[in-house]
Parts: structure tokens; sequence; C-alpha cells
């Protein structure tokens, strides 16, 4: 790590708040960051003003102000090919309402052994009593078998994983000029799993590090439980099911070949049914599986359900 440089890219949309509070806690960091890039996806609620304001305080602050809302990823996208442009550096991505912990960023640096790997965060619970994941996390390789763990406290301090969100991520820019950038058309939902895959399918290992901690909204979700196995069933509005399910089964098309139609695909029309069962707009429920199912299939991308709608 030595003079390496560490950029964190926050991408945000009209939660110009949220964004503020995230923004503290990165410039409170006991090892600061180089440079904080924060993509704004086109805000219309003061984001940019603000953020001008900031950048007279703090030079490290970096706006990039985009012409139109191309989603959580085509903000990565361009945040992460602006920053590599900067130079060799690690780049921690960031969601607008996470809050990390004074230490979460030393945590990681310490924990790192080659930029050939990519190492991540844990997204806890925003509650400061609380210590629950936002996300279980499967550890691969503890007692040959995969270890699903829900708190924080069941973490070791460094674990390999199949996957990592773009909430913590940390990746080196050698790296990325090996596997590109990420997936810009999926707007929102999945393309840090497809990130996560091309990082693995390029031999590159994925290490969640359980002493940098990231607090962070839980989603609302309910376990619907079978014969042998519960499923996790997201509360999602119909506009971010569609990105959802259309990104799910682009990413299955694309690295998982049988596995779409014996395993996708099926358990796509389970979360389907399950949704009718704990959402109650069920119309725009069906539409959203429907759309996104066939969009998928057929492999049309980019923004095709507008926010809100």
């Amino acid at each position: 790590m030595a003079n390496t440089k560490i950029y964190t890219i926050i991408v945000t949309h009209n939660r110009v708040k949220l964004l503020v509070r995230c923004l503290v806690a990165i410039q409170n960091q006991t090892l600061a960051p180089d440079g904080i890039i924060v993509v704004d996806n086109a805000s219309t609620d003061g984001t940019g003003e603000a953020l001008r304001r900031i950048v007279q305080d703090d030079q490290r602050v970096i706006y990039l102000g985009l012409e139109k809302n191309i989603g959580g990823s085509g903000g990565f996208y361009e945040g992460m090919k602006y920053a590599s442009s900067l130079g060799d550096s690690w780049l921690w991505l960031m969601d607008d309402d996470a809050i990390a912990e004074p230490t979460a960023l030393e945590e990681l640096v310490l924990n790192i052994s080659t930029s050939n790997d990519i190492y991540g965060s844990v997204a806890i619970d925003e509650h400061k009593e609380s210590n629950l994941l936002c996300w279980p996390i499967s550890l691969i390789g503890l007692n040959s078998k995969d270890k699903r763990v829900t708190s924080s406290d069941s973490l070791p301090l460094l674990a390999r994983v199949n996957g990592l969100p773009f909430l913590g991520f940390f990746i080196h820019t050698s790296l990325l000029k090996k596997i590109g950038l990420p997936e810009k058309d999926f707007f929102i939902s999945g393309d840090d799993m497809e990130y996560s895959l091309r990082g693995r399918h390029a031999g590159s290992n994925l290490w969640v590090v359980g002493s940098s901690y990231i607090r962070h909204p839980v989603p609302q979700r309910t376990d619907l439980h079978l014969v042998f196995t519960a499923v996790p069933v997201l509360k999602l509005a119909a506009w971010k099911r569609y990105y959802d399910i259309r990104n799910r089964i682009f990413i299955a098309k694309k690295y998982h070949g049988l596995r779409l139609w014996t395993h996708t695909l099926p358990g796509t029309l389970l979360r389907w049914l399950f949704s009718l069962i704990v959402q109650q707009d069920r119309k725009q429920q069906c539409r959203a599986f429907l759309y996104g199912i066939v969009d998928g299939l057929l492999g049309r991308s980019g923004i095709r359900w507008q926010p809100g709608e």
C-alpha cells in the first residue's frame, strides 16, 4: 500500500441529506482517503449546490455531475472510469445512504495482501445497538462447506466469499484494467453481483473483512419457509423489481449455462408467487416479473422502466 492512493466513490441521486451524512463519515476516517469522488445522477434536490460548497472546504471532494440519471450501475461505471484515469489506486465504492464507521477504511487496508484480489467492508444494520448483517453472507471453505452468517459477531477477521456488494467494495485499478468496468446498462441491481463473478472468473479471490463496518439500512425482506429451506423475498417497488429480475436473468445467461433453466427461472417463478403474498401492488408486481423475464431472456438492457412509475 506504500504510496498507493485511495479514492472513495459515492453515487447519489436526490438524497442530499443522506449524502452529506455519508460524506462526513468518510471525511472522519482514521485513515483518510486521498480523494472522494461523488457521482451525482442528475439530482434536482440541491445536491450540486451543496457539493460545490463542500468542495470549497475540502479539496479532496471531486464532484462529477451527470446530465441524466443513469442509475447506480451507470454512476459507478462513470466514477470508476474517472478514478482509473488518475493513476494506480485503490477504489472504495459506497452508497449514499451508508455510514462508514471511523476505522472502516483503515481496517480494510490492514488486511490487504494482494492487488489481484477484491476486498469488502461488512454492511450492518444502521442502528448502533444492532449487529445484524444487511445481507446474509456465505463464507467459503469453512469446515469444507459454505457457512451462512447473519450477524457481524459470527464473522472471522478475513473470510472468502462468492460476491461483494458495491457497499465497501475495495478494488485496485490494476485489476479493473484487467476485468473492465462494471455493467453500465443495468441501471440498478445486480451490477455488483456480475462484477464479483467477473473477478472470480479472472482468478481473483473475494474477501470480506470482518472488522471493517459500514452502517446501512436493512432491506425489507420476508423469509417464506418451504419444506427443506427458507426463501428470502425482498419487498421492492415494481420498478425496482423489474431491474432485479431482468438483471438476475442476464447474469445467469452469461455465467450459469443450464442453471438459468434449472435454477434461476424456477427461482424467479417462486419469487413471483411469494411476492403476490407479501406485497399489495400485485398487478404492478406481475408486470415487473413478466417484463423482467422477457427482457432478461432477450438481452434488453438499459433504462426501460423509469423510477417511480
